[in-house]
């Protein structure tokens, strides 16, 4: 895994602009399978089996080996159960409200 310790959205997404959209690789999956867990986690459930691990988590296995993506689901589902979602953090002017994950 080249991402190990890379788990907040802010960090997540700082490195996912540094590498070359046109030279997709490892890294840039390993960050995609994590920000997705974060919505994942803070709108549904990352859970296996889930709905939500089934249509958006699981088919990032196919851009990565079996063992990476099981390195990668863990880490960041030890660095989810620490985190707090606060509900309701915005609602935007068609009436969606949205949640903050703080961790």
């Amino acid at each position: 895994m080249t991402t190990k310790g890379i788990n907040s959205t802010n960090d997540i997404d700082s490195c996912k602009r540094e590498i070359n959209i046109h030279c997709l690789d490892v890294r840039y999956n390993e960050l995609a399978l994590k920000s997705m867990m974060n919505s994942c986690y803070t709108y549904g459930s990352i859970e296996i089996n889930s709905y939500d691990y089934n249509k958006y988590i699981l088919p990032y296995q196919k851009e990565l080996t079996q063992q990476v993506f099981k390195e990668v689901y863990e880490e960041q589902k030890t660095y989810l159960s620490k985190c707090i979602i606060k509900r309701g953090v915005y609602t935007d002017v068609e009436g969606c409200s949205y949640d903050e994950l703080i961790g």
